[in-house]
């Protein structure tokens, strides 16, 4: 991943967790994975690793992949 890249995705995670108190929670690392599959539009995978990762709800990890896509469009 280039630094831009990076850049990239840590603006996403902030504004993410800054709207999400589940995602505050959620280590960088799996984040930036679920971002990567995201970009690659596997967003039921993106949901399918935060639930798995993270241990959180379907519908829990749902609304954070929600929230993370979202912020995806807003930086």
């Amino acid at each position: 991943m280039q630094k831009a890249d990076r850049a990239c995705d840590a603006a996403v995670i902030a504004q993410a967790q800054a709207q999400s108190e589940v995602l505050r929670a959620v280590p960088a690392d799996i984040l930036e994975e679920c971002l990567a599959l995201l970009r690659e539009g596997n967003n039921v995978s993106a949901i399918k690793h935060l639930q798995a990762s993270a241990g959180l709800s379907l519908n829990t990890a749902k609304q954070a992949v929600e929230t993370l896509i979202g912020s995806m469009f807003d930086v």
